[in-house]
């Protein structure tokens, strides 16, 4: 399986060394695109993934689609790609994004999951909130599951939980950071 980035700030770049330091997935079959390619290349160049140039380039690269782009550019940066995402899977990482709310800005011919990662993911324990009710086939489900399962609790959500699920998740590190500080 051939992985592709579309953004790679915090959460892409925790997932992704997640994923290669835990040997889920070898890091030349990561491929990553970010606004800035300068600071995209030295993130890429540590992790041992493909940095590209533009987002269409990494899309296509992928079998496996992260859209890990802020909320507000995902519009933009799906009219972009859209060609690239046909027949593919598509995993969309922003906040708020839930299924019905993704599925008109890709093709009718894709596959797609919304999930909230957080950044213990970087570590191999994190969690995973993954919305129920996707257009995942089983196999496909289970491919992803099996490829994030060793680096995160994977918690089953529906659609209308996934923003209070995906709060709870990514701020309980930070918490409990701050208790054990305490």
């Amino acid at each position: 399986m051939k992985l592709s980035f579309i953004g790679f700030g915090n959460m892409a770049g925790a997932m992704a060394q997640g994923l290669i330091e835990f040997d889920c997935l070898p890091a030349q079959n990561i491929y990553a695109s970010a606004a800035h390619f300068d600071k995209l290349e030295k993130k890429a160049d540590t992790l041992g993934i493909h940095a590209c140039q533009t987002n269409l380039e990494a899309a296509a690269a992928g079998d496996v689609v992260i859209l890990a782009v802020k909320p507000y550019m995902m519009e933009t940066v799906t009219q972009g790609i859209r060609s690239a995402l046909v027949n593919k899977t598509v995993v969309c990482i922003a906040a708020g994004f839930t299924d019905r709310k993704l599925r008109p800005l890709l093709p009718d011919d894709c596959e797609s999951l919304c999930v909230m990662p957080n950044t213990p993911i970087r570590v191999g324990q994190g969690i995973l909130v993954w919305e129920t009710g996707s257009t995942l086939s089983a196999d496909m489900e289970a491919k992803l599951a099996e490829l994030f399962g060793p680096i995160a609790l994977i918690v089953p959500v529906d659609s209308e939980h996934m923003d209070i699920a995906g709060a709870i998740a990514g701020c309980s590190p930070a918490f409990a950071a701050m208790f054990i500080e305490a």
